[in-house]
C-alpha cells in the first residue's frame, strides 16, 4: 500500500454509522444514528446534508489548514432533552397552563410580549381543542407530532415546520418522546408560582 494515501469511509444513516465504526483514516458519517462512542477527533458527522455539492463543501473542510469546522462537527452530541440553560424552573410553563396533560414546558418572552416555549412529551398524549388570539409557528425537533385542524392533520416530524394563524381551532397528538417549539405572536404563557 502506498504511504502516501489515505483510506476514507463514508456513508449515510447505516452506513454512517459503519463509517464511523471503520479503521479509515477519515470517516464521515452523514446524518448517522449516533451513539458517544463515535465522537472523537477523526469522525466527521454531517447532519442534513444530502445534496452531493452540500457533502463536497464539507469534506473539503478536512483539507483546509485551520480545520475549525472539522473539529466543530466532530464534538456533536446527541440530544435527548433539551438542555439544562433552557429548562431554568423559573421558566417552567404552570400545567394548568397547558393545552396537553402531562408534559414539559418551558418559555421565554421577547420585549415586544412575544413568547417561545420549548415542550417535551414523555408519554403519548392528545391535547385539547384549543384557539389563540395570535399566530403560532411550531417546529418538531424529535418524535411526532400530529396537529388537528376541523377539515385535516397535518403530521410533523422532526425538521417539519407548522404556521397556524390566530383563530385556528387545533389540538394535537404528541408522541412520547417528542420535543418541539412554538413561537406565539402574543402572550401565550403567564408567569405563576406552582
Amino acid at each position: 500500500m502506498d504511504n502516501n494515501k489515505i483510506k476514507i469511509a463514508i456513508g449515510h444513516s447505516l452506513g454512517g454509522r459503519i463509517a464511523l465504526l471503520s479503521n479509515a483514516d477519515i470517516k464521515i458519517g452523514l446524518s448517522p444514528a449516533l451513539v458517544n462512542d463515535y465522537l472523537n477527533s477523526n469522525n466527521l458527522i454531517i447532519y442534513g446534508k444530502r445534496d452531493v455539492p452540500d457533502i463536497i463543501q464539507e469534506i473539503n473542510i478536512l483539507y483546509t489548514p485551520a480545520r475549525v469546522l472539522y473539529i466543530k462537527y466532530s464534538r456533536i452530541s446527541i440530544m435527548k432533552h433539551f438542555p439544562d440553560f433552557m429548562k431554568n424552573p423559573k421558566n417552567k410553563i404552570d400545567p394548568a397552563q397547558q393545552n396537553t396533560p402531562d408534559i414539559e414546558g418551558y418559555y421565554c418572552e421577547a420585549a415586544d410580549g412575544s413568547q417561545m416555549a420549548f415542550w417535551e412529551c414523555h408519554s403519548d398524549r392528545t391535547s385539547k381543542k384549543h384557539a389563540h388570539d395570535f399566530d403560532e409557528y411550531t417546529i418538531c425537533v424529535s418524535g411526532e407530532y400530529i396537529a388537528c385542524f376541523e377539515d385535516r392533520e397535518v403530521v410533523l416530524k422532526p425538521g417539519d415546520e407548522l404556521y397556524v394563524p390566530k383563530g385556528t381551532v387545533q389540538w394535537g397528538r404528541c408522541k412520547a418522546d417528542t420535543r418541539t417549539i412554538s413561537a406565539f405572536g402574543g402572550k401565550r404563557i403567564s408567569r405563576s408560582m406552582f
